[in-house]
């Protein structure tokens, strides 16, 4: 085995456990939670990574929700680029130790993402598998 391979191989294990994980959270999320509407009020801004002109800065939108009864403001964890304000959008909400874990079923971009990801380095796993054991 080259060295080559030896890094794809270590690549793909790491991307495929990475991804694998994300996905079994989200099918749980979506299993056990609560699905619901959501309404965007907002965006929080945040500064990050350096960059040759400066610091780039992303905003991440802020819901409103009704979880049993009582409003709950929270950001997603992820960047909308369609963001319009009041818009409703759905989603499932699962609430653990007092935060809430949110899928937003109207931005798959980062599902899709991890989806083709683990795919592909299964299949690289596969293809390292096949040809350690010459099966």
């Amino acid at each position: 085995m080259t060295t080559i391979d030896k890094i794809v191989l270590i690549v793909s294990l790491i991307v495929f456990v990475f991804g694998l994980k994300s996905l079994l959270k989200r099918f749980y999320i979506l299993h056990k939670g609560v699905k619901t509407k959501a309404t965007l009020v907002g965006l929080e801004q945040y500064k990050t990574a350096h960059t040759g002109d400066g610091r780039t800065t992303t905003f991440y939108p802020i819901i409103e929700f009704y979880d049993e009864g009582i409003l709950i403001k929270q950001t997603l964890s992820e960047s909308m680029p369609k963001y319009v304000n009041n818009k409703e959008i759905t989603i499932t909400y699962l609430k653990s130790n007092g935060k809430y874990e949110i899928i937003n079923h109207n931005n798959n971009f980062f599902y899709k993402i991890t989806l083709i990801l683990t795919f592909v380095s299964a299949l690289s796993l596969l293809y390292f598998f096949n040809k350690f054991f010459k099966i």
